[in-house]
């Protein structure tokens, strides 16, 4: 009856691929579009035969979807499957013979490989295919609940890989996502007869921790009493620890660690210390390379960890050439500034990331393992996002909080090692491991596995980024580790240098012409140039304009994508020092003569960093890709040579620019991405900025509820953020009672009470006892709200 009856099978015509149709109810006119698959199991030959539902679709909406899937196909930069020819045979018009073409079978179904990705019909997204076996299809009963996603043989074999797990891949290739399936599988496999599993996440950033946490709790429905999950930015983490170890009786050795405000980063060293000693001490090396060698080697390294304190002259002297790769000479000078450093930092009592870890370090060392248990400082997995953006000390602190049996999982890109002071190798983890494990070779984790689909970029925007990373390979060997090239999952225009017709470069006045045209588009520029070019387009479309734009440092956009991105003044920004550098890579590429050794890591090592931070830039974009210089430099023209010269990029003359007017639902698309990005800001000032952006784009969709609800939600994040900043006092207790007033009675924001309420304890001093138990009622207040609202 399946095969026979027109309700349950009836063939789609005028499609290129066989799609059915199915009634699902009769009365409400509603289709179900499947197409039938056949999965190869590539271990043993067998055929595994399933249904792969595209869309639950109204009766006149079903010529429309399937037109989608046709096209979707057509975007793909490669053919994932290729059922066309017995979709041919189907309708009688192609004969037998044409029906065995790889990726057809004579019954009309699709051939599925265990590592075909397809295009989400709706978009330039990977189609997300969750797997549901028959026999769990009554688990679509549970409202919570979502099947597990299909995974490609690489991200399986990562999931599945027992022990520590090294992850490396580039920008988009979903790292994050390997993350997410790997908890969640820990879950499912871990015996219900032992002890919960103790999971810990950690990143750098608040957006990809609670991402990473909704995903992972939403997988895990049903099995809480198995596992239990903790996230965590990495500087919470650091701020509990402390805090476990001082109930411990372990007390901080670094003066005033409490004090977040004393914490001397790398805009700190640089204006506050560098500036003001570069020229007494003669320096030659950038404040940047000379961060990296104090942070990763001198305080940060490996080394320094085991010996419990910085290194000493000697000691940095004779690290190996291919670890640190600055000469003697250059290490000399690096060291003469540290010492100047440290004496700075002692006499104002300040600190650095570095003193902080290895303090906690060795402070941890001094607890037993039970104790450590028994106080969230040993965990059976730990999970790392980014891992690029740490040092061998935090390293060698999650080797410590999973001693005992504890596994760690690492993913990150050595490409992307952009974080200020971070050199990042994958050998410098195994390293870790060798001397926290005493010489046993033993635990040492195996290489790193790949993966290399790009989910973000197109093909367009991954070619120019893939001859980036190979000038940073030639230049620099050992830089980042050597991958297959990126495969991206759709085509996509190649990448524009805009200027001005008979001009090498745009100019300013031109930018401001075209982002009052397009005010959608994201300018991305080197960190220390944001505020400058802020200021310059302030003075010519008026402050309300441009805080309305999104204009970040490329630092600062790293975790984050966008549609169309122009990457403005990389090359005018970079320092006079380094323009022969530059142009001699470039020269070197155009000339292909790649073999010729330029001496560039010893003239010129701050160079490595901005090829990575070129990348970064590059691989933020999803679609249209725009690169802007607003004055004429010599490094900006050979840059366009180049990347003209090998056809990676076109020139394109501003006046002659048609960007696509955004629909009322792709403004509001935006509206709702700015929104989330608001909600995981650090400060209530950095929340503001996106709300605003956010309501802009509401405000171009003519949606004045979501625009209102917008700028109400900013509205009780300031409030909120205006009473945390006031002095500590006893006053302080009535805090718990106006976050819940500000978010849940006045506007129903329960999450955001539950997210503020949580970050307000984070910040209560340790003193504050009686603070933190009329937080923690009213967080349990908040959460059982939370319970009865889902409930109803």
């Amino acid at each position: 009856e399946y095969e026979r009856s027109q309700k349950l099978r009836k063939l789609l015509r005028g499609s290129k691929h066989i799609i059915w149709e199915c009634y699902l109810e009769q009365k409400v006119a509603q289709r179900i579009l499947f197409t039938e698959v056949h999965t190869k199991n590539e271990a043993d030959g067998s055929v595994k035969k399933s249904i792969l539902v595209w869309y639950v679709s109204k009766h006149d909406n079903v010529n429309r979807c399937m037109i989608k899937i046709d096209e979707a196909e057509g975007r793909m930069n490669r053919q994932a499957f290729v059922s066309t020819a017995s979709h041919l045979v189907e309708n009688g018009e192609a004969s037998r013979d044409d029906a065995n073409a790889e990726g057809a079978t004579e019954e009309g179904a699709m051939v599925l490989g265990n590592d075909t990705i397809l295009l989400d019909p709706n978009g330039n997204t990977p189609l997300k295919i969750h797997e549901l076996p028959p026999a769990e299809l009554d688990k679509l009963n549970i409202k919570a609940w979502e099947p597990p996603f299909r995974l490609t043989n690489d991200e399986r074999k990562i999931v599945q890989m027992p022990g520590t797990v090294l992850v490396l891949g580039r920008s988009g290739t979903g790292k994050t996502v390997c993350i997410v399936n790997k908890m969640v599988f820990d879950v499912d496999f871990h015996d219900e007869s032992k002890e919960p599993l103790k999971q810990l996440f950690v990143s750098r950033s608040l957006r990809i921790k609670n991402l990473v946490q909704r995903i992972v709790l939403d997988g895990c429905k049903g099995s809480e009493s198995k596992f239990k999950s903790v996230f965590r930015t990495y500087d919470r983490m650091i701020r509990e620890c402390n805090e476990s170890l001082i109930k411990l009786g372990q007390p901080t050795t670094v003066t005033k660690m409490e004090f977040a405000a004393l914490e001397r980063k790398f805009d700190d060293f640089e204006e506050q210390f560098f500036l003001n000693v570069k020229k007494e001490m003669k320096a030659n090396l950038s404040a940047l390379v000379l961060w990296t060698q104090i942070r990763t080697y001198i305080k940060g390294s490996i080394e320094s960890v085991m010996k419990g304190r910085p290194l000493t002259e000697e000691e940095y002297l004779d690290l190996g050439k291919n670890y640190c790769r600055l000469n003697q000479g250059q290490r000399k000078e690096a060291y003469a500034v540290y010492k100047k450093y440290a004496a700075w930092l002692a006499e104002n009592e300040y600190y650095d990331s570095c003193d902080r870890t290895v303090d906690i370090l060795n402070r941890l060392r001094k607890i037993s393992l039970e104790e450590r248990v028994q106080n969230n400082l040993r965990w059976d997995k730990i999970y790392i996002d980014e891992c690029q953006d740490f040092p061998s000390a935090d390293f060698a602190l999650f080797w410590t909080l999973c001693q005992g049996g504890g596994d760690l999982f690492l993913a990150g890109d050595t490409a992307q090692s952009v974080e200020n002071g971070i050199s990042f190798r994958f050998e410098e983890v195994k390293r870790v491991f060798y001397e926290m494990n005493q010489g046993d070779s033993s635990g040492v984790p195996q290489s790193p596995l790949s993966i290399h689909i790009n989910f973000r970029s197109h093909s367009g925007v991954l070619e120019v980024a893939s001859a980036v990373l190979k000038i940073l390979h030639d230049a620099f060997p050992g830089a980042a580790n050597k991958l297959r090239g990126d495969e991206g999952l759709f085509k996509g225009p190649r990448p524009c240098i805009l200027s001005r017709k008979g001009e090498k470069y745009l100019g300013l006045g031109a930018l401001i012409e075209l982002l009052k045209k397009n005010p959608s588009l994201v300018l991305l520029t080197p960190d220390e140039q944001t505020e400058k070019l802020e200021n310059a387009l302030a003075q010519h479309l008026g402050r309300a304009f441009v805080d309305d734009l999104v204009l970040l440092g490329i630092c600062e956009a790293k975790g984050m994508d966008y549609d169309e991105v122009v990457v403005v003044d990389f090359f005018s920004s970079a320092s006079k020092a380094m323009t022969k550098g530059w142009k001699d890579l470039f020269r070197q590429e155009m000339n292909q003569n790649r073999n010729a050794d330029l001496g560039l890591q010893e003239k010129y090592p701050e160079l490595e960093m901005r090829l990575k931070l070129l990348y970064t830039a590059i691989t933020r974009c999803r679609h249209r890709l725009f690169f802007v210089e607003t004055k004429y430099t010599d490094v900006g023209d050979a840059y366009s040579r180049w990347v003209m010269g090998t056809k990676l990029t076109e020139k394109q003359d501003v006046a002659d620019l048609t960007l696509t007017l955004k629909s009322p639902d792709e403004w509001r698309s935006l509206g709702v991405e700015y929104a989330m990005n608001a909600e995981e800001q650090e400060t209530a000032t950095e929340a503001e900025a996106w709300f605003k952006r956010a309501a802009n784009c509401f405000s171009h969709a003519n949606d004045g509820g979501l625009s209102a609800k917008t700028k109400a939600q900013s509205s009780v994040r300031t409030r909120a953020s205006q009473v945390f900043d006031s002095e500590w006092n006893e006053a302080k207790i009535d805090v718990p009672r106006l976050i819940v007033s500000c978010f849940k009675d006045d506007c129903g924001f329960i999450d955001e009470a539950l997210t503020i309420c949580e970050r307000f304890r984070d910040q209560c001093p340790m003193d504050e006892t009686k603070l933190k138990t009329k937080v923690d009622e009213t967080l349990e207040q908040l959460k059982m709200a939370k319970k009865e609202f889902e409930d109803d």
